[in-house]
């Protein structure tokens, strides 16, 4: 509760000094807590802009590389999350290729996650594979969402240069 506490204060005052000591101080109670580390991640490269957090990143990834789904959301929150800055594209494709290797590549959000990367390193042809698979692997809304995400896709190929 605290933790939370202070997350929602900061957010409100914009100032993540005392949230971001919370959080270590939460951290040195419950080491290897994931839950805690991800905030702290998601905290520094995002709306406290502070470069440290990717090196959480790494250590995650490297920690969790059979973790599909916690992979994913890792690579998700650099590639799409409004309050990152700085995207280390680098940093969320090699996230994004082992959150597809984990799911043994028939994930349709992980695929769509792994086309989003390669889309946002400018590499168009290969996001729109992906992107393609991705609606394969899904039905529903989640499909009509992933299928406008590749007719976008589509479009910026049919505007590149010749």
């Amino acid at each position: 509760m605290q933790v939370r506490r202070s997350m929602m204060d900061a957010q409100r005052t914009g100032d993540y000094t005392d949230a971001i000591k919370t959080l270590d101080r939460a951290m040195k109670q419950m080491p290897g807590n994931r839950d805690l580390e991800m905030m702290r991640f998601k905290m520094l490269i995002g709306p406290a802009a502070d470069p440290e957090g990717y090196e959480i990143g790494w250590k995650l990834f490297k920690a969790n590389r059979d973790d599909a789904m916690m992979l994913n959301e890792i690579a998700w929150y650099v590639l799409d999350d409004a309050s990152v800055g700085d995207r280390d594209l680098v940093f969320a494709m090699a996230v994004a290729k082992a959150a597809n290797e984990a799911a043994g590549g028939n994930d349709a959000a992980i695929l769509d996650t792994l086309a989003r990367a390669y889309f946002e390193q400018g590499d168009v042809d290969t996001a729109i594979k992906y992107q393609e698979k991705a609606v394969e692997k899904a039905d529903g809304p989640m499909a009509d969402q992933l299928r406008k995400v590749l007719e976008m896709y589509r479009d910026a190929a049919s505007k590149r240069p010749v």
